[in-house]
This record gives C-alpha cells, sequence and structure tokens, in this order.
C-alpha cells in the first residue's frame, strides 16, 4: 500500500473530450482519501485522437466532487443453507453422508453399445453390387437354365 492516491487516463481520451477530465474523491468514515475515479467525459461528438493538431497552449477543464460514504454489502463468513443452490446438487458438503449411488438397468449403463446395432438394424442391408440391381437378380436366371452353359 502507497500513502499516495494515483489515477491515469489515456492522453488520447483527454484530447477528443477537449482536454475534460472528471475527479471523483472517495473518502472514509473518518474523512481520510480512500480511492479516487479520473475520468474523461464522454463527448457526443468526439474528435479524432491527432498529437499533431495539438494547441501551442492547453487549457484542461477539471471538475472535482467528493463521493459519499458507500456502505458496502455484507457479506457473510459461512454461508448457511440447508440445500445448495441450482447447478450445485454436485458439490459435497463437509461432514454429510454421501447417498448410496442410484441402481441402473442393464440397458441404461450401456445404451451405447445398443445404438450401433440399432443402426445397423433399422438402416437396412449392404447396397446392391454392380450389375445386379432390385430388378436384375429374376431376370438372370430365366434366360441361362440356372446360370450353367454345357460346352459342346
Amino acid at each position: 500500500a502507497s500513502e499516495y492516491v494515483m489515477a491515469a487516463i489515456p492522453a488520447c481520451d483527454l484530447q477528443r473530450s477537449s482536454f475534460r477530465e472528471d475527479l471523483t474523491l472517495h473518502l472514509s468514515e473518518d474523512g481520510s482519501l480512500v480511492s479516487m475515479d479520473y475520468q474523461s467525459p464522454v463527448v457526443a461528438l468526439s474528435r479524432p485522437c491527432d498529437p499533431t493538431a495539438l494547441a501551442a497552449a492547453v487549457k484542461f477543464q477539471g471538475r472535482a466532487r467528493v463521493g459519499g460514504v458507500v456502505e458496502a454489502h455484507y457479506i457473510p463468513v459461512k454461508v448457511e443453507m440447508d440445500a445448495p443452490p441450482p447447478g450445485m446438487e454436485g458439490v459435497k458438503v463437509p461432514g454429510e453422508k454421501e447417498k448410496p449411488p442410484e441402481k441402473q438397468s442393464w440397458i441404461r449403463r450401456n445404451w451405447y453399445l445398443l445404438l450401433p446395432v440399432a443402426f445397423m438394424l433399422l438402416g437396412g442391408g449392404p447396397p446392391p453390387e454392380e450389375g445386379q440391381g432390385g430388378q436384375g437378380q429374376g431376370q438372370g436366371q430365366g434366360q441361362g437354365g440356372g446360370g450353367l452353359e454345357e460346352a459342346g
């Protein structure tokens, strides 16, 4: 920690806001400086940042205000609750007994083994070979007398 309070903003932000700056000093309850906000107000028609366009004499227009004492939210050291919040059911609470795992059926445990079998059964057989379409099988048997020819 330092005994000095420091804050900074980019120089281009100051140039875009025509060198206007706002300081807010935050004090503790006893009046000592705790922190400081330093910002450049947003201008509706902001100018581009051009370091060559600076005038010889730059006039800063600063405003300072003292921020009031703001009470922080109370953060409990230990949270007391009956059940974990939504989404945190899997987090183990120290000292709590674990429930025995739920008994699952064989299909629920091994569904991934049945999935390829179901796809093969629903997908049909292999594609027909070339030269044998769905209609070609019946025509081939009637012409050759069983497919065997005698030489002679």
